[in-house]
Parts: C-alpha cells; sequence; structure tokens
C-alpha cells in the first residue's frame, strides 16, 4: 500500500473541496458575477490548511537532497503555469484559470511544507513555535491586507470587529512587519546545510537558484488570482517570497561552506577507508597477506603512483624489500641489491616521518638515478615498535608537491595499524607464542559469549530474534536488551572499529556503560550523549564504536532511537507496504568529544502496528562480499524482507542468513555480522 492509498479518503475530501470551488466559479461567473466569493475564498483557506497538515507524512521520509529537488521541481511548475497564464491574460476568471490557481495553491503549500521540513532538522524547542506562528501570521496576512475599498476580502465577524477599532491600513502593516520578521527568523534555520556532501551542495547552490529566479517571475507582475478577492494572491505572493528569502539564505550559507566541502568530503571518505583496511588488516595473521594489504591500501590512501614496505632483517640489520606495488622495475632492482640508499638512512637515523616536495631537487633523493630530472614526491613512514624502527613504509607520486600535510598525517595514523597487524601476525608465526595468543582468544571468547544475551526477552506483543557471528576467533560486534518493563524494551546493537581480542574488550566496555546508562536516562539520545562523554575518555585515539539504541514502547505503538555513525533502521511498515531505510544524522562514539557530537546526535520515533518489522545490523550484513568482491547491499536484504514479511522473526533471521551464505559462497567471512530482527504482534 502507498501513501496514496493510504491517505485516499483525505484526497478525496480535498478533491470535493476543489470541486465545490470550481462549481462555485462556474455559477458565479455565469449567473451572480462575483457574489459567492465569500463562500469560495473560506474553502480555499480551509483547503490550504488541510493541505498543509496532510502533506506532512509524504515529505517526512524523504532525505535532504531530495527535499530540495522536489522544491526545485515544484518551481519548474510554477514556471510553467505562470507562462500558460501570462500568454493569455484574460479580463475576467474562467474555469481554466481557477484550475491552475489552485495548481498554484498546491505547489505553494509543498514548498512550505518541504521548507519546514528543512527547518525542522536539527531543531530547538523555538522552531516548530516560530514557524507555525509565521503560517498563523500568513493565513492573517492574507486576510486582512491589500484591500483597497477599505473593508476586507470577506466578511467575518471578528473582522468587522477589529475594523471598527483599528484602521485596516494598520492592521495591514502591523502583519506585513510580523510576517516579514518571523520570516527572516525561519529563514536562518539552514543546518541541513551541513550534511550535504560538496556535489550535492553544488547541485544545491544551482537548483535554489533557479528556484528564486522563478519566484522573481511570479512575483513581479499581476496574476489571475486577482480575479478571486485578496486572500489567495496575498498568501500565494507570501509563501513564496518566504521561499525566496529561505533559498536565498541557503545559498549564502553554501558559498561560505563550498571552500572546505571538498576537504570534508575527502576526510570523510579517507576515515572510512581507514576504518575499513584496519578491519581488514587485523584479522589476518598471515605476515606476505598483512604486507600486501599494507601496501594496496597505502597506494588506495594517498592516492600515489607506487608504493613499497622495507622490514629490518634482525641478522643483518638491514632493511629488505618485503612487499611493493607498481614498483618501478630499476628501483625496484636496486632496493633488492641492498644498497645504501639515503633517504632511507635518513628515516632511520631521525625516526620521524619524511615528505619530499621534488625528488629531483632535494639532497637526500637527487643521487637517485631513477629520479633524476624527473617530476616527483616521496612519503615515509617508519614503523616504530618498542622505541626501533622494524619497517619503513613507503609512497611516491609522479608529480611535485603530490602530497598534503593531511596524507602524512593520516598514513601515520594507518601506520601506527600496519604496525600493530605485522607485529600480531609474527607473534602467530611464532609457534610458542601462537600458543600463548590462541589461549587468550580463547578467554576472549569465552568471555564474549557470556557478554551476549543467553535467551531473547519473552513479551507478549512482539517476537523477537536475534545472533551474532564473528569473522574471527573473537569481533567487536554486540546486541543486547533492556526490559524496562512488560510494554517497554531497550535494544542496543554495536560495532566496535577492528577486530580480534582488543575489539572484544572495548565491546564489554561499552556494554557495560550503555546498561548502566539505560536505566539512568529514559532518552536514547541522552544515553548516547553521556556514553559518549565517557568513551572518549577511555578509547583508544584509534577507536570509535558505531551503535544504535532505541526503546520499543508495546504500549503506545512507538519506537524511540537514535544512530551513532551506525547502519540504517531497516524498518517494514505493513500498512504502506514499504521498506524505509531509516539513517537519522550522528557520529560514532568516541570519534568526537563535546558539543559537535551532541549538534549533531538526532533522536527519531517511529509508529509501528502489528505485523511491522524492525531490523537492527552491523555491517556485516550488508558488506557481506562474494568471490567478485560485490556487496550484498541494502537492497537485497530489503527484497529479503519484502518476501519474508508474513514470517516471524526467527523465519526472517534465518532467511537473511541463508542469502548472505549462498552469495558469499567459500569466500571467507569478510567482518563480523550481527542482527537483531523485532516483529510486533
Amino acid at each position: 500500500m502507498n501513501i496514496a492509498s493510504r491517505h485516499k479518503p483525505y484526497l478525496l475530501f480535498v478533491l470535493s473541496i476543489l470541486l465545490i470551488v470550481l462549481v462555485i466559479d462556474m455559477v458565479s461567473f455565469a449567473y451572480f458575477k462575483n457574489s459567492m466569493g465569500h463562500l469560495r475564498e473560506f474553502l480555499i483557506m480551509l483547503l490550504i490548511v488541510l493541505a498543509f497538515l496532510g502533506f506532512g507524512a509524504t515529505f517526512s521520509q524523504l532525505s535532504i537532497f531530495n527535499k530540495v529537488k522536489i522544491i526545485f521541481f515544484s518551481m519548474i511548475c510554477l514556471l510553467g503555469i505562470n507562462l500558460i497564464l501570462s500568454r493569455s491574460e484574460p479580463d475576467a476568471p474562467n474555469v481554466l484559470f481557477s484550475v491552475l490557481i489552485f495548481f498554484k495553491i498546491i505547489i505553494a503549500v509543498s514548498v512550505l511544507r518541504l521548507i519546514q521540513e528543512l527547518i525542522f532538522i536539527q531543531r530547538k524547542k523555538s522552531t516548530g513555535r516560530n514557524f507555525y506562528l509565521m503560517f498563523i501570521v500568513i493565513i492573517l496576512y492574507s486576510i486582512f491586507s491589500g484591500d483597497k475599498s477599505g473593508g476586507f476580502s470577506f466578511a467575518i465577524g471578528s473582522a468587522t470587529v477589529i475594523n471598527r477599532i483599528m484602521p485596516s491600513e494598520i492592521i495591514s502593516i502591523l502583519l506585513t512587519v510580523l510576517m516579514i520578521y518571523f520570516m527572516v527568523v525561519n529563514s536562518f534555520r539552514v543546518q541541513w546545510v551541513k550534511f550535504l556532501n560538496k556535489s550535492q551542495k553544488i547541485k544545491t547552490f544551482f537548483l535554489n537558484s533557479f528556484g528564486i529566479a522563478s519566484i522573481v517571475s511570479f512575483t513581479a507582475k499581476k496574476h489571475s488570482a486577482v480575479f478571486y478577492g485578496e486572500f489567495t494572491p496575498n498568501f500565494l505572493n507570501a509563501i513564496f517570497i518566504f521561499a525566496a528569502i529561505y533559498l536565498s539564505v541557503s545559498i549564502l550559507v553554501i558559498l561560505l561552506q563550498l571552500p572546505t566541502a571538498g576537504f570534508l568530503d575527502r576526510r570523510a571518505r579517507e576515515m572510512s577507508s581507514l576504518h575499513q583496511l584496519s578491519q581488514m588488516i587485523i584479522g589476518v595473521f598471515h605476515l606476505d597477506k598483512v604486507m600486501n594489504i599494507i601496501i594496496k591500501q597505502t597506494v588506495e590512501i594517498t592516492g600515489a603512483n607506487y608504493s613499497w614496505l622495507l622490514i629490518k632483517n634482525p641478522k643483518t640489520s638491514t632493511f629488505e624489500l618485503m612487499a611493493q606495488h607498481d614498483l618501478p622495475e630499476n628501483l625496484r632492482m636496486r632496493l633488492t641489491e641492498n644498497t645504501t640508499v639515503e633517504f632511507v638512512d635518513w628515516i632511520v637515523a631521525n625516526k620521524t616521518v619524511l615528505m619530499i616536495d621534488r625528488v629531483s631537487r632535494d639532497h637526500r633523493t637527487a643521487k637517485m638515478l631513477e629520479w633524476k630530472n624527473r617530476e616527483g614526491s616521496l612519503l615515509g613512514i617508519p614503523l616504530i615498535s618498542d622505541e626501533e624502527i622494524f619497517g619503513i613504509l613507503l609512497a611516491v607520486k609522479n608529480e611535485d608537491y603530490g602530497f598534503l600535510a593531511d596524507d602524512k598525517a593520516l598514513l601515520s595514523m594507518f601506520a601506527n595499524n600496519a604496525t600493530a597487524a605485522i607485529e600480531n601476525a609474527r607473534l602467530i608465526e611464532n609457534s610458542l607464542e601462537k600458543e600463548k595468543y590462541q589461549q587468550e582468544l580463547k578467554i576472549a571468547h569465552e568471555a564474549q559469549r557470556k557478554l551476549l544475551p543467553a535467551s531473547m526477552p519473552e513479551l507478549e506483543k512482539v517476537d523477537i530474534d536475534a545472533t551474532s557471528i564473528t569473522a574471527n576467533e573473537v569481533g567487536g560486534d554486540y546486541y543486547d536488551f533492556f526490559e524496562f518493563s512488560k510494554t517497554k524494551l531497550g535494544i542496543v546493537i554495536g560495532d566496535v572499529s577492528g577486530k580480534g581480542a582488543e575489539a572484544a574488550f572495548y565491546m564489554a566496555e561499552a556494554k557495560g556503560i550503555i546498561e548502566s546508562l539505560s536505566s539512568i536516562y529514559k532518552s536514547p539520545r541522552d544515553v548516547l550523549i553521556s556514553a559518549n562523554k565517557i568513551l572518549c575518555n577511555t578509547l583508544d585515539k584509534r577507536t570509535f564504536i558505531s551503535l544504535l539504541y532505541g526503546i520499543l514502547d508495546l504500549k503506545h505503538n512507538n519506537f524511540t532511537f537514535c544512530r551513532a555513525g551506525h547502519c540504517p533502521l531497516l524498518y517494514w511498515n505493513g500498512r504502506e507496504e514499504q521498506v524505509f531505510l531509516i539513517e537519522t544524522p550522528g557520529l560514532a562514539l568516541g570519534l568526537v568529544s563535546g558539543n559537535q557530537f551532541d549538534q549533531t546526535l538526532v533522536e527519531e520515533k517511529v509508529r509501528f502496528r502489528a505485523g511491522d518489522i524492525f531490523i537492527l545490523y552491523t555491517d556485516g550484513v550488508n558488506e557481506a562480499r562474494n568471490s567478485k568482491q560485490q556487496e550484498f547491499e541494502e537492497e537485497r536484504l530489503c527484497d529479503l524482507v519484502v518476501e519474508n514479511r508474513g514470517k516471524n522473526a526467527t523465519a526472517i533471521k534465518n532467511a537473511i542468513l541463508e542469502k548472505i551464505e549462498n552469495f558469499v559462497g567459500d569466500q571467507s567471512q569478510y567482518d563480523d555480522l550481527t542482527m537483531v530482527v523485532l516483529k510486533p504482534k
């Protein structure tokens, strides 16, 4: 069932009002001129209010950029209507123009509702008050302003009383001032801009510019709505003037943020890559595989043309080439011969990062025949353990000044993970240390098993099942339940960056913190804000935790949740017969502290009915890979939920696991896989 069918009675009521208005127009035009105009304007005002209230459910599930695009397409429709009106301006009203004016009203209400959705992103207590006051003032302005004869557009008892007390001009001026004030106040609610990437910001800039141009073409000339009294043209002008102000402010904010947008997008991609590659290397114990992964990911992070890894031979104390990616043959032969290389000696002597902007000019690389009279830049990172260099990670670009300070910082962070991965692999290859490591894994695995719920909560009004499958012996995924009452259940699912025993121990720490805070705070947002404050002080700087925490209220049939950098909440709405991936803003726990985390985190409430389905999952589900390195993706997950919507939670869970297993085939599990399925009865 789609949105249109769900609102069918409502839409029929709105269309009935439109039909009545058209009948009034035809009768009025034919027999009574404008004697029925009062009733017509009252019905139009009723239509506006009902349409405004009804469009909320239609637009609330759209992404930010989709809302911007719909505003743009609304302006295209407005431009088309204006073109029709301008080419055949009538001397008197007719039915065709009544229909066109009606569509203008619908466009105006749609645009206002879409702008409201944007304004309400990261809303404050005063946000709703200011917006609804503006809407009320616009309605009053449309009724009482623009009267040239001393009366009003249509007679209302209260309006007559006001007219006797105050001149209509004073009322009009007062309403105009109030309207402009609230328009300006609401126009500065543009927090949504920061959630757009650079490409979306640029597109939004041009879309909004076109929208403003369309509005100017509408408001710059008299339009045919004046045939129907003052209310309709006043309302249309007010709405589109507000839209022009709001879009103008958003354009200014976009212009201010554009210089840093590319950098922020790049940093986000780099952090995502860093997270993924850290997960890859920490869970691999074969030394050669670890080193090859390190080299390939170095090229991916920095955009280098080639990269190589030197490891110190403890017997000869020389640095030997152990792994490389696209290394030129002559340079590879030189490094294989173990001859003295000045820039390597410099890194060993100084134990610090080396970044050379021009290899042909720097004295540490100028003697290399391979780089003589050629453009190029070099970045070398020492791998240090116990204050001793045991390896050097190097990358080269075939252009001068190819590396930035950010590349240096990011590769240094990766080098720390690479150091840990190499040491872990060496430890595993050592037979004595391997036995010790296996014993530690056994203890950690047993500890992790005890931390996960031994059984599912047994509540009358909801069917629950869950699973957690680790990629290695132990992992950083977890889920938990908190039974606050017979009708209220807390659910949490989380994913610690990295794998192995360290991730498992951080998972245990996060579990204890969330469990304690959930009994103190009733709001999921308050729980995560407090948890972030604690974890920022305890987590290693390289570690963060993505998490989704929600409260299922079976008495009031709603699910309130917050998403801290985690996978979206999958929600099957049985009434609409649609699957929604609800992705509220929020940063991972331990990534940033203070106001930046608090201001980004948004709490969402979803109303449900019996038969609806909620699925909470970690990225091991949608990012499960087959032999072709193709990911399972959310689309397949959504299709599975639709296919199995009539089954219970256990059957849905098993169907998903079976589908993932068939999709992956013989490919080894890439990441921990955790999933919670909730189906209200």
